[in-house]
């Protein structure tokens, strides 16, 4: 077997080479792939086949859509191994379909939703103009940054809220599996939206009080997030702005995936704002991403990277870039903890002053 394995393997490179285009149309082809998983979000689909497979004429039926084109996104999504074609043309769930429904552990649905709304996709449209100007693209496309837009359009934050909803969910395991955030009194999530991760903190840290603090489009349903968990007494919701102040007197300031989204003047009133709020021996934690300057590594965060170039005029940083701008708002780096999730180290810092 292994020898057929090894002629066949000789035949197909021998007689039909990769053409030379080939790995440029496989990047270029997947932005519709991408579009597929954005279709099958917002139409339910693993949702509707969670209960049992379907033909190609129920599920348009069920999605009222139409049937030939949803057939033509379901076979491209099951040539990817999202969902499966099983005996008599029906389709039917995979592992990896999971990801797509609703309220199970590890959904990204709300996140795909998020990535696939009409405005984010529009402002992808005017990238080159944005590297002639600096000026980040969805700005160009909509005549105004991301979070006046939000303001101005509040079903488009609840989709943005919702994804980063999604994603905190399974990447606040992580984080507290990474890191001792029992050693706290009271810990402070600055940004934490609808409060997946300080839930996750609280409950795996008893002994721990904390609060979150965010933009009233937010804490309204980390308010209900908090009660539900059963941690109304233990974790304050407070709104508000962080450019403006952030609350005073706690152990430890948590700001997770926040810094990116700002350029460096605006990420730096942030940090003097949790500098003056911080008493004297607390903990500032940083969890973003930490990029690999080199070529050729680091390729995920690189379009990353893209992403908050042309969406909201914020950056991945290097270790460099994070230790002078941390020094420059009054503190010093001590350890940098992985979580296993590529954008999302645990950088430590304390007061210079301490």
């Amino acid at each position: 077997m292994r020898f057929r394995t090894k002629v066949l393997d000789w035949i197909i490179k021998k007689y039909m080479p990769e053409i030379p285009c080939q790995p440029v149309m496989w990047t270029l082809e997947s932005v519709y792939l991408a579009r597929a998983y954005y279709v099958a979000a917002q139409l339910g689909i693993a949702d509707i086949l969670a209960k049992g497979p379907l033909s190609i004429a129920e599920l348009a039926r069920e999605t009222q859509t139409h049937e030939p084109s949803l057939y033509r996104v379901m076979q491209a999504l099951a040539a990817f191994g999202v969902f499966a074609e099983a005996k008599y043309g029906k389709f039917e769930m995979t592992w990896r379909a999971r990801q797509l429904q609703s309220g199970v552990e590890g959904s990204v649905r709300a996140w795909i939703i998020w990535i696939g709304a009409q405005q984010n996709w529009a402002g992808f449209g005017p990238v080159l103009e944005s590297i002639k100007t600096g000026i980040n693209s969805f700005q160009l496309a909509h005549h105004k940054d991301v979070y006046p837009f939000m303001r101005e359009n509040p079903d488009y934050a609840a989709k943005l809220v919702a994804g980063m909803n999604d994603w905190t969910a399974w990447q606040g395991r992580m984080i507290v599996d990474s890191y001792d955030f029992g050693r706290f009194g009271k810990v402070v999530d600055v940004g934490g939206g609808q409060g997946r991760l300080i839930i996750e903190i609280l409950m795996r840290n008893p002994q721990v009080k904390g609060m979150l603090f965010d933009q009233s489009y937010s804490t309204g349903a980390a308010q209900v997030n908090v009660n539900a968990a059963g941690l109304g007494n233990r974790c304050e919701v407070v709104a508000g702005s962080f450019l403006e102040s952030v609350p005073e007197g706690a152990d430890a300031y948590v700001i997770k995936h926040v810094l990116r989204d700002w350029p460096d003047e605006k990420a730096r009133v942030i940090l003097t704002n949790c500098h003056r709020a911080m008493k004297h021996g607390g903990t500032l934690l940083v969890i973003d991403g930490v990029i690999d300057p080199r070529n050729r590594t680091d390729r995920l965060q690189k379009l990353l990277n893209l992403e908050q170039l042309w969406s909201v005029s914020g950056e991945l940083r290097s270790l460099a870039a994070w230790r002078t701008m941390l020094r420059e708002t009054g503190f010093v780096v001590g350890d940098i903890h992985p979580t296993g999730i590529v954008d999302a180290s645990i950088i430590e810092a304390k007061r210079l002053d301490d």
